[in-house]
């Protein structure tokens, strides 16, 4: 398996990229042509080497930039950031030892549905959650509720990704549920009186 890294670019106007490659000097060049065109100039780059989980890494770090900037662009282009701040917290992301999230696991999913709405901020105000809890997910610090993984799912496929509530949270019995003879039950097993819809398996 190649190296994962975490790299941080910063350009001309207070502008400043942050993002995960197995090449990221390739990947910062080809940043750096695109802004070329419109006579943006690279300054500086940050290249640092992950020693966990390069994916929650790189999540950790585009949540500490987001709470911290003055905007943000495409989830990872970052306006009012210090390019030591995103540095330091690259630092950071890098040395702590994420455990490795299983490509089916509800972190991936998670993840996945962050990426399509554009950040955490995003997923929270479509499901109707804090950032905070949508943060805690992410980091692995909390779980996903039965209840939790149907807004999920369908914030999900809102946005064009096709995550189920069962690889949402994979410890419920989602077939029993689906066996349920009405949505009164399907909404006393799962507990969220909002949702009524059994999954279709």
């Amino acid at each position: 398996m190649s190296a994962a890294y975490l790299y941080a670019a910063a350009f001309e106007g207070g502008i400043v990229k942050v993002g995960r490659s197995t090449r990221p000097r390739k990947r910062i060049g080809e940043h750096e042509d695109r802004l070329s065109c419109a006579g943006i100039r690279l300054l500086d780059r940050y290249v640092v080497e992950c020693q966990g989980d390069a994916t929650l890494a790189e999540a950790f770090v585009i949540d500490r930039c987001a709470g911290i900037a003055d905007g943000v662009r495409q989830r990872e282009w970052f306006y009012g950031l210090q390019f030591s701040t995103a540095c330091a917290l690259i630092d950071e992301a890098c040395a702590m030892q994420f455990d490795e999230a299983a490509e089916d696991s509800p972190i991936k999913a998670i993840l996945a549905i962050v990426e399509a709405c554009g950040s955490q901020v995003a997923v929270a105000k479509q499901a109707g959650y804090t950032k905070a809890t949508i943060s805690a997910i992410v980091r692995g610090r909390r779980g996903i509720t039965p209840s939790m993984a149907l807004v999920l799912e369908q914030v999900g496929h809102a946005n064009g990704v096709a995550v189920t509530c069962e690889k949402l949270c994979p410890s419920f019995d989602w077939l029993a549920a689906s066996r349920a003879p009405s949505p009164s039950v399907v909404r006393l097993v799962i507990g969220h009186t909002a949702l009524s819809r059994a999954p279709n398996r």
